[in-house]
């Protein structure tokens, strides 16, 4: 009778593990969608500011980097071997997650961050810290590029095409993202 209840804990045991794994997956996948949406949009808002001039386009493309600049300052706080509790808890809030969504990502992003699936997106989601950080600094001066008085239509068609070559990179980043392969 007791082994039999040793057999049963330990099914149930590796059933919550299974499903921990599972959920933890999930609420990762859905931050990798996020932060893709979040990256098309910037790139979409930022073409329509290049024509338009619109000071409200370049805050909604601010706006639309708050849940991939989120997720980014949570991966990188959460990869130091100490990270700090009031740093996290204010990127896990601007990233839109429910108070008990916010908890699992932490703690499951802590626990299986060395699984291959897990790791390999965390590696791609790396390289393209770089080229959204390349992405931020064409931005902000096509800002000053718009604002400019009389605007430079060369340089702004310059660096939007430095934006779109960006995205091409993010794309195929995207793609890895997608298909799980090395890029």
């Amino acid at each position: 009778c007791f082994a039999l209840a040793c057999v049963g804990a330990s099914v149930v045991f590796l059933a919550g593990f299974s499903m921990d794994l599972l959920v933890g997956t999930r609420k990762y996948s859905q931050g990798e969608s996020l932060w893709s949406k979040g990256q098309k949009d910037a790139v979409i808002l930022l073409q329509r500011y290049g024509n338009s001039r619109s000071e409200a386009d370049f805050q909604q493309y601010l706006e639309a980097l708050r849940v991939p600049s989120a997720y980014h300052r949570i991966r990188v706080e959460l990869d130091k071997p100490q990270y700090d509790p009031a740093v996290l808890s204010e990127a896990l809030v601007a990233s839109g997650l429910g108070t008990e969504q916010r908890v699992l990502l932490a703690r499951r992003y802590r626990i299986f961050r060395g699984e291959p699936h897990v790791a390999q997106a965390i590696s791609l989601w790396t390289k393209a810290d770089q080229e959204m950080a390349a992405l931020a600094g064409a931005a902000w001066r096509l800002h000053a590029q718009a604002a400019a008085q009389p605007p430079d239509e060369t340089a702004i068609a310059q660096t939007l095409a430095e934006i779109y070559a960006i995205n091409a990179r993010l794309a195929v980043l995207e793609t890895g993202f997608s298909d799980r392969k090395s890029v």
